[in-house]
C-alpha cells in the first residue's frame, strides 16, 4: 500500500503544501542539503510571490526535517500551463557560497575556531558533540577557499565532521553509534513492505589485490688477506 507523505514548507509563518512535485535531498558527505518544490498556478493569479532569500522550514508528516534558505523562485509559462517552483538549501549554503575570512585559528579549540569562521557569516547557533575539544595546530587558509572547506579541515583535524540539524544549528561532532537506527529498509519478494524505489547489488573484483613481501637473507663472507714482506 502506497503511503502519501504530507510535505509542508513554512515561509514567513505561512504554510504551503499540495505540491505537484518535490524533492528533498540529504547527503552526509555533501555540505548543503537541498530542496525543490513545484506546483501549478491558477491562470487567475496575476502576481506570484518572490521568496528568494527567505528562511524556509520543511516538514514531512508534521516533523521538521530541514531549516534552510530559498535560493530561487521561478515562474514558468508554457502553452496551456503555468508552474511555480522553489529551490533552496539548508543553512550550509552560507558556508558553501562565502569565502572563508583570512584568519588564524592556531591555538584555538575546535569549537572556538568554528565560531570564529561561522559567526561573521550570520551563523550563531553552533554546538560541539564530541568527547574532546582539542586545540588546533596551524591550519592554512588560502584566498578564495570557502568557509565550508576550512571548517571541514578544522573538524577533520580532530577526527570530526560538521552538519546542520533540522532546526538549523551547526553541529560539529562524530557519529553516535549508540543511537537507534532511524529507518529499516525492507526488501520482500511480494513487494508488500518494500519502502524504496530502487536497489542494486553489485559484485566486483576490480582493484582487488594482495600484497606479498619477500625478505631475502644475505650472508656476507669476509676474506682475510695476509701480506708478507
Amino acid at each position: 500500500m502506497l503511503t502519501l507523505n504530507n510535505v509542508v514548507v513554512e515561509i514567513d509563518g505561512l504554510q504551503h503544501k499540495s505540491w505537484r512535485s518535490y524533492d528533498v535531498d540529504s547527503d552526509f558527505l555533501i555540505p548543503a542539503d537541498a530542496f525543490s518544490f513545484e506546483l501549478g498556478v491558477p491562470a487567475s493569479d496575476d502576481v506570484v510571490p518572490d521568496f528568494s532569500g527567505k528562511t524556509a522550514k520543511v516538514f514531512i508528516n508534521d516533523k521538521l526535517v530541514m531549516t534552510g534558505i530559498v535560493d530561487t523562485t521561478r515562474h514558468s509559462l508554457r502553452k496551456g500551463m503555468r508552474t511555480y517552483s522553489l529551490n533552496g538549501r539548508d543553512k550550509a549554503q552560507l558556508l558553501v557560497d562565502a569565502s572563508a575570512p583570512i584568519t588564524n585559528v592556531k591555538g584555538l579549540t575546535v569549537l572556538e575556531a568554528v565560531k570564529k569562521l561561522a559567526n561573521p557569516l550570520g551563523i550563531s547557533e553552533i554546538e560541539l558533540r564530541a568527547e574532546n575539544n582539542p586545540k588546533l595546530d596551524k591550519i592554512d587558509v588560502d584566498v578564495g577557499e570557502s568557509a565550508a572547506e576550512i571548517i571541514t579541515r578544522v573538524a577533520n583535524s580532530a577526527g570530526l565532521h560538521w552538519w546542520f540539524d533540522p532546526k538549523g544549528v551547526l553541529i560539529v561532532g562524530g557519529a553516535d553509534y549508540s543511537s537507534p537506527p532511524v529507518a529499516t529498509l525492507c526488501c520482500v519478494k511480494s513487494g508488500k513492505r518494500n519502502n524504496f524505489n530502487e536497489i542494486e547489488v553489485s559484485f566486483d573484483v576490480a582493484n582487488r589485490y594482495s600484497e606479498v613481501t619477500f625478505w631475502r637473507s644475505l650472508t656476507v663472507k669476509k676474506a682475510m688477506i695476509i701480506k708478507t714482506t
